[in-house]
């Protein structure tokens, strides 16, 4: 069954008013998580003196609505740059207890179609963080953003070049890096926010 949209008023648009950009679109379908939801995945690597994190934000119509007037005044590559600073700045990450700031290696953002004329946006950062080489450690990984409402929140981990002793979070995403979210689970959406790691060298 198509999934419904519930469409909430837009800045500018009046009770009880039909623009045209909110017209059904039969070329797309809504976001299955709702049409006013940020969606986040953090993908953790943990490889020798470094610690990767894909993160990943997929924001439904809504909110994609919303960042238009910032991304026509600052661009798509700046408005990119400066959501991922956010969540760098925004995640924590400790080595041994201690804190370890993130910093934004790579910063990316596209539009996509959505439902009723309107556009989803998916952005992708590469944030690192420094750990020590050659020794066993535990980490710890609390996402940005978890604040922000409703919507998809996932975690994974994985070794390169160093093997998890210990994780409280899974392999593999389940969402394919909020690609596809499973059917079964949209009614209760993942809601992971930290991850607790250990990690020891070596390992493919």
């Amino acid at each position: 069954m198509q999934p419904r949209l519930l469409i909430a008023p837009l800045p500018g648009v009046r009770p009880g008013a039909c623009p045209r950009s909110l017209h059904p679109s039969s070329s797309a379908s809504a976001h299955p998580l709702g049409n006013f939801t940020v969606n986040r995945y953090d993908g953790l690597v943990a490889a020798p003196g470094q610690l990767r994190v894909d993160h990943v934000e997929d924001l439904a119509e809504i909110p994609a609505t919303q960042a238009k007037p910032d991304i026509k005044r600052l661009g798509m590559t700046e408005w990119a740059a400066q959501r991922c600073r956010a969540a760098a700045e925004g995640g924590k990450v400790t080595v041994d207890g201690r804190a370890a700031a993130l910093t934004v290696r790579t910063s990316h953002a596209r539009v996509r179609p959505g439902q009723a004329g309107l556009d989803t946006l998916r952005v992708e950062c590469r944030l690192t963080a420094p750990l020590p080489e050659g020794a066993t450690v535990s980490l710890g990984f609390h996402s940005a953003g978890t604040d922000s409402g409703p919507g998809w929140r996932e975690i994974t981990a994985r070794g390169d070049r160093m093997t998890l002793a210990a994780s409280d979070v899974p392999e593999k995403s389940v969402s394919d890096e909020l690609t596809t979210y499973p059917q079964e689970l949209l009614s209760s959406p993942d809601d992971t926010v930290t991850a607790s790691l250990r990690v020891r060298p070596g390992g493919p």
